[in-house]
C-alpha cells in the first residue's frame, strides 16, 4: 500500500512558493553572471533545497500499519499499534506507548496556533486518529522505531535543483565556448 501524506496546505505551498522563487533566482544569477562564477546561484539553490525539505518533505505519512514523520530527510517510522494517541494540544504529535512523542516540524507548536486553537492541526489529527483507530494495540514493552535516511526524495530534489545550475556554470566556464 502506498503511504498517504498529511500536510498543512498553506505551510507547504507557501514554502514551495519561496522554494521556486529562490530556485529561479539561483538560475537567473547563474545565467547572468558575466565572469562565470555561479557560487551565488548555488547558494540560492541550496536555500531552495532546504525550504523544500522543511516545507514539503517534513510531514506525516501513514499506511494501514505504520506511521512516519520526516525531519529534514531523516524519517522515523513506528507501527500504529505502538501509538497511544494522537494529540494536538500544543502542536500535532503522536504519543507513543512508552510516553515519548513523535512530532513534525510542519505541525509544531506556534504562537498563532495557540491563539487560533490549531485549526489545521485538528484536521490532520482527525485523519491520523481515523487511521490509528483502525489498528490493533500492542499491550506493553519498548516501542521499536525505525530511523532511516529518506535519500531518494532528497537526491531527486537535489538533482532537479543543482543540475541546471551546474550545467550553466560548466558551459559558461568552458574554454570550448
Amino acid at each position: 500500500m502506498h503511504a498517504r501524506a498529511v500536510r498543512r496546505k498553506t505551510f507547504a505551498w507557501t514554502t514551495m512558493a519561496f522554494t521556486v522563487a529562490f530556485y529561479v533566482g539561483g538560475l537567473l544569477v547563474a545565467l547572468g553572471d558575466e565572469h562565470g562564477g555561479f557560487g551565488v546561484g548555488l547558494v540560492l539553490a541550496t536555500t531552495a533545497l532546504f525550504l523544500w525539505a522543511i516545507g514539503w518533505d517534513s510531514t506525516y505519512r501513514y499506511t494501514a500499519t505504520h506511521v512516519s514523520t520526516t525531519h529534514f530527510l531523516v524519517t522515523t517510522t513506528v507501527a500504529w499499534r505502538d501509538v497511544a494517541h494522537v494529540d494536538s494540544a500544543a502542536g500535532l504529535a503522536l504519543r507513543l506507548r512508552d510516553g515519548t512523542t513523535l512530532g513534525s516540524v510542519a505541525y509544531g507548536d506556534s504562537l498563532l496556533g495557540a491563539f487560533t486553537g490549531y485549526v489545521t492541526h485538528r484536521g490532520a489529527q482527525r485523519i491520523l486518529d481515523d487511521a490509528h483507530h483502525a489498528t490493533a494495540r500492542r499491550p506493553s514493552g519498548p516501542v521499536p522505531r525505525h530511523h532511516g535516511f529518506a535519500w531518494r526524495r532528497g537526491l531527486v530534489a537535489a538533482a532537479v535543483i543543482y543540475s541546471p545550475i551546474l550545467a550553466i556554470g560548466a558551459l559558461k566556464t568552458s574554454p570550448l565556448l
